[in-house]
């Protein structure tokens, strides 16, 4: 017996190869055989955090800045950064200082060769400590340089700015990715170029047994229980896909993440000594910026927005769960499959194609197409009762039974009487409601082989 199992995981890195050959991600893709697992995409689409380039005879050499996060308060370059190229061929690598007004620039570290070398500031660096590591990798074979930082790099002023340089072959494809708060950018300076988010996918996303989530936003607005008025996360559109949420493209080219999800001001349960200790008034979530709170014996329980893929992918897992409750032999490939088949697009998602390969999850289309499909090779062999899908739809009700070909679907009142009917030719079916008083009815399904009964309320 296979025991299915659904989880999700939120754990995001920017860095690594993007390829599913390190480790943490081979792992997952491995267990992602005999488990369903999906994975946040990563909360930075709205930075220029990675650059792709193919060099040529004309360009053998990528250069840019690192500038901090200044939306965020960042003034500091903190994060890793990581950079592959997409064959076994060394390329050379130099973190330097600029220096505006003239341009001059002062070599900080610069390495070709496989090895580590440390270094620590000089030139337009006011502090900072890290290492440059060099060589082949093991797991996919491809060269690899990265900078690993141990005290952030802080420019002696503001007439100062980081910058890497990339020299490596004509035909070499280098990928380079900024794992900290702040953007790859030309800044405006002949000879370097921008960063973009388009390959800010989470590394431990990509996998062939993974399923990727990203973010769609459904409401922009949410209270505090101390206020009467209304507040923002990330702002928005609700339908729009969600500013933070990442993404790229998989090893074989195609689009990640796979699907969107529910993921910016969800209001979600805080842990309540991060609300009560200082991290939550540090960070703007103290008890009195949260939505909701209940008594529980002598403590208290939170409720709060909350923005990320983080929280579309255990939607998605909900969703997916709710799936395998139809269908409880479902692999990872057939949900895959389900997705593009149920999946919704609309101007948003065709506006922008690069952030979602299948677009919107739709939980009940999805649970429709399992049943019909399971109807249409006689597999379904279970309580009827768990079979039927109704969705509310503008003018009454849409059905699904997945058990039957074709079944009678009545609407009778209290009293007994049949005031609404209608035939199915397939497995779903919809009925109007609309010259029905409100009330409690009884919605009751026939067909060749099972029956069922629902009571319903019509407002």
């Amino acid at each position: 017996m296979v025991l299915r199992v659904e989880t999700t995981i939120p754990l995001v890195k920017n860095d690594g190869p993007h390829d599913g050959t390190d480790q943490f991600t081979a792992t997952l893709n491995s267990l992602g055989k005999n488990a369903i697992i999906c994975v946040s995409s990563g909360n930075e689409g709205d930075f220029n955090m990675s650059v792709t380039r193919t060099l040529t005879e004309n360009e053998t050499e990528i250069k840019t800045f690192i500038l901090p996060a200044t939306e965020y308060n960042v003034s500091t370059i903190s994060g890793p950064i990581d950079i592959w190229a997409s064959d076994n061929q060394p390329f050379t690598v130099t973190l330097s200082t600029y220096r505006i007004i003239d341009g001059a620039t002062t070599s900080v570290v610069t390495a070709s060769t496989s090895g580590s070398t440390a270094f620590t500031a000089k030139g337009g660096l006011k502090s900072g400590r890290g290492t440059l590591t060099m060589g082949v990798n093991a797991l996919n074979k491809r060269f690899n340089g990265r900078i690993a930082l141990s005290q952030a790099l802080e420019p002696l002023s503001s007439g100062y700015r980081v910058m890497i340089s990339v020299k490596g072959k004509p035909g070499q494809k280098i990928n380079m990715y900024y794992a900290g708060y702040g953007h790859f950018s030309a800044a405006s300076t002949e000879g370097f170029i921008d960063g973009t988010p388009d390959e800010s996918i989470n590394s431990n996303s990509i996998g062939e047994n993974l399923i990727s989530v990203g973010s769609y936003t459904t409401r922009k607005y949410f209270g505090h229980l101390n206020s009467n008025y209304a507040y923002a996360l990330s702002g928005g559109t609700p339908g729009d896909i969600s500013e933070f949420s990442s993404y790229g493209t998989a090893p074989d080219g195609s689009v990640l993440p796979h699907i969107l999800a529910p993921g910016a001001t969800i209001i979600s349960s805080f842990n309540r000594y991060y609300v009560e200790g200082v991290y939550g008034t540090y960070y703007g979530q103290s008890p009195s910026a949260m939505t909701g709170s209940a008594v529980n014996g002598s403590d208290t329980d939170y409720w709060g927005a909350m923005d990320g893929t983080s929280m579309a992918a255990p939607c998605v897992s909900g969703i997916v769960a709710l799936w395998l409750e139809a269908d409880p032999t479902l692999t990872v490939s057939d949900i895959k499959k389900i997705m593009p088949e149920t999946s919704r697009s609309d101007s948003w998602t065709a506006a922008r194609p690069e952030t979602s390969l299948y677009g919107k999850i739709d939980a009940a289309a999805g649970l429709r197409y399992i049943l019909q499909q399971n109807a249409s090779i006689g597999s379904i062999n279970e309580d009827a009762e768990n079979l039927m899908v109704i969705e509310a739809v503008a003018d009454g009700y849409e059905v699904t039974f997945g058990n039957e070909t074709g079944f009678l679907l009545n609407l009778v009142d209290l009293q007994g009487r049949n005031v609404a009917s209608t035939v199915a030719d397939g497995a779903t079916a919809r009925i109007s409601t609309a010259d029905l008083l409100p009330g409690i009815y009884l919605m009751n399904i026939q067909g060749d082989r099972a029956k069922a009964t629902r009571k319903i309320a019509i407002r």
